[in-house]
């Protein structure tokens, strides 16, 4: 923020550029972490439904 600041940007838009800096980050961060856990759920086995039939017999 500081060296925002040194460019003569007035502390609030410093401020508000950070928190965008931030939230950006944090966004980006949490879509690839769901994309990680969406691809361990995922199988390349063409097999959709993952219940097993059970012999009630």
């Amino acid at each position: 923020m500081n060296d925002c600041q040194n460019m003569g940007i007035s502390r609030d838009a410093c401020y508000i550029a950070e928190q965008n800096r931030q939230a950006t980050i944090n966004a980006s961060a949490e879509k690839q972490a769901m994309e990680n856990a969406q691809s361990l759920y995922n199988t390349d086995d063409g097999n959709t439904h993952h219940h097993k039939k059970h012999n009630n017999d």
